[in-house]
C-alpha cells in the first residue's frame, strides 16, 4: 500500500504486480486500486477503539498500553516518568442532585481542562469513570504543580462562566516512578492512587475546619 498525492490531497493506493511474457519478452503488469475511502473508515474504527467517546480522550485500554510502553522505556534507558492519578470530587453529588447528564457534562468538562494544559509528550486517559491517569515523561513534581494550578484557575472560571452551583475540581496524586525490574503497572497505580486519597482527604479536612 502506497500513499499517493494528486493535485495536492492524498489518496492511499494498493498495488498488485504480475510478472508475465508478452511478445517473447518478460513484462511486469501492475494493477492499482484506489483504497483512500477504505482507509478513512479504518481510521474512524481506529479511533473508536482507541477513544473514550464522552471525553474524547484515550480509553482504559489504549492509555494501559500506553503507560506499559513508558514503563519499558523507563526500565530500558534507565529514565523516569511521572504518573499522576485523577479523581473527579462529587461527582456521585452531581448525578444525585443534577442528573447523570450533568455529571457527564462535568466529566468532559475537567477532561478538557486538564487536556488543555498536558505536555505534548504526556499521555491523559480515562481510567474509570470519574478517575483519569496522567504519564509524564521525566517530570518533577514542580511540573505538576504548576499544572494543577493553571488548571484550577481554568475551572474556577468555567464554574462562574456557566454558573455552576457546585465546585468544578479534582483531587490528584502522583508518583515520580524510576523503574527497577519487578516494577508492575498494578503497583505504580495503586500507589499513585494512594497519593491521590491523601490529598483529597486532606482537602475535604480542612474544608470543614
Amino acid at each position: 500500500m502506497l500513499e499517493a498525492r494528486e493535485h495536492g490531497d492524498s489518496k492511499w493506493v494498493m498495488i498488485n504486480y504480475e510478472l508475465l511474457e508478452y511478445q517473447s519478452e518478460s513484462c511486469i503488469l501492475a494493477g492499482i486500486t484506489d483504497i483512500t475511502d477504505l482507509k478513512a473508515v479504518e481510521h474512524e474504527l481506529s479511533l473508536h477503539a482507541s477513544t473514550d467517546m464522552l471525553t474524547g480522550i484515550l480509553n482504559r485500554r489504549s492509555g494501559m498500553e500506553k503507560l506499559q510502553l513508558e514503563l519499558l522505556r523507563a526500565k530500558t534507558n534507565h529514565t523516569s516518568f511521572l504518573l499522576c492519578f485523577i479523581d473527579i470530587n462529587s461527582l456521585k453529588l452531581v448525578n444525585d442532585q443534577y442528573g447523570h447528564r450533568e455529571g457527564d457534562w462535568l466529566i468532559k468538562t475537567i477532561a478538557e481542562s486538564i487536556s488543555g494544559y498536558v505536555g505534548n509528550d504526556d499521555t491523559l486517559f480515562r481510567y474509570g469513570g470519574d478517575e483519569f491517569l496522567l504519564i509524564a515523561p521525566e517530570q518533577t513534581e514542580e511540573y505538576v504543580q504548576e499544572l494543577w494550578q493553571n488548571i484550577n484557575e481554568q475551572l474556577e472560571d468555567k464554574k462562574k462562566e456557566f454558573n455552576k452551583p457546585y465546585a468544578l475540581s479534582a483531587s490528584y496524586g502522583f508518583i515520580i516512578c524510576a523503574p527497577s525490574d519487578d516494577t508492575n503497572l498494578d503497583t505504580l497505580i495503586q500507589k499513585a492512587d494512594t497519593a491521590m486519597y491523601k490529598q483529597k482527604h486532606t482537602r475535604v479536612s480542612s474544608t470543614f475546619k
